[in-house]
């Protein structure tokens, strides 16, 4: 279900529906353990791409019911809260988190960027842009050339931009 959701969310083309394949096998994960941290995380990145708040609500309280130290789980979740805008409680899980966890998860860095793109601190949001290290996925380009722009230094978003136009 993670797979197919991850090819949903990079938009690749296929002959299948992969959101609808992807719900029936996270739902069966669910029904053969309902205590599986995993499998709630998951399912919370179906209700992101299903833009559905509330059972991404739903889905990040049971996973943290199962075990609430579990550092990359409380990341992710904090990766989540930004991405529905929920900017203060996302931070907050991912700093109680990262301490715990020095090996998290590359897309922890996006909602660290997305963080500070929305409240305007253009130099830590270029920091965490440049520790997603994933040239290959759009975000990496997209969020490099967004912030050199909005820091006005258009010389050095120029490949970036360029890698954006391979990736497209």
């Amino acid at each position: 279900a993670e797979f197919l959701f991850n090819l949903k969310a990079m938009d690749v083309n296929g002959s299948q529906d992969y959101l609808k394949i992807g719900l029936e096998l996270i739902y069966k994960a669910v029904a053969i353990d309902p205590n599986c941290q995993h499998a709630y995380q998951v399912m919370s990145w179906a209700c992101l791409l299903r833009h559905d708040e509330k059972e991404f609500h739903r889905s990040v309280e049971k996973m943290l019911m199962i075990n609430p130290y579990n550092a990359m789980y409380s990341a992710e979740a904090g990766f989540g809260y930004i991405c529905i805008g929920e900017y203060e409680k996302g931070l907050q899980y991912i700093t109680d988190s990262l301490p715990l966890n020095p090996y998290y998860p590359w897309n922890i860095n996006v909602g660290l960027c997305l963080y500070y793109l929305k409240f305007m601190d253009y130099d830590e949001a270029l920091y965490w842009a440049n520790l997603i290290n994933r040239p290959a996925l759009l975000w990496d380009s997209l969020l490099k050339t967004a912030t050199l722009g909005l820091l006005g230094n258009t010389t050095d978003a120029v490949p970036f931009i360029a890698k954006i136009y391979t990736l497209s």
